[in-house]
């Protein structure tokens, strides 16, 4: 099974997002979009397809995985 989490932040940064800080325990980070005014959390260790394209569409960006 794929971990994506890696991809997806390298997408994040490519497209101008700012990471923030780490989140409660660790497991997630929070990263900051370009105009500051949304906010995605990228879950450590994500295994889900699903997730990642979610948090991508959430993040207002066209990348996907297929």
């Amino acid at each position: 099974m794929k971990d994506y989490t890696k991809a997806v932040k390298k997408i994040l940064d490519k497209n101008g997002w700012i990471f923030l800080r780490h989140g409660g325990k660790g497991s997630h980070d929070i990263w900051q979009s370009p105009d500051g005014n949304d906010t995605v959390a990228i879950n450590n260790g994500m295994k889900s397809r699903y997730l990642a394209n979610k948090i991508l569409a959430n993040a207002g960006l066209e990348d996907r995985f297929r």
